[in-house]
């Protein structure tokens, strides 16, 4: 149902702030994500650790 994740997380260079901080929890869950069950209507947690901080990557800064 969901495609394998191709693209691993690069490492945190997030300098520390909210975004360091939620990018750490992704690259946490990146690396336990195989040892986990998800249940069956949600995509699993590997998809969503990789999902989530490409976005982190993507956001603006808030710089402008």
């Amino acid at each position: 149902m969901y495609p394998e994740p191709s693209i691993p997380l690069l490492p945190n260079t997030f300098p520390e702030s909210a975004f360091c901080s939620a990018y750490q929890q992704c690259l946490a869950l990146e690396a336990v994500a195989s040892g986990l069950k998800a249940p069956t209507h949600c995509p699993p947690p590997i998809i969503c650790a990789h999902l989530l901080g490409h976005l982190l990557h993507l956001a603006p800064d808030g710089n402008g």
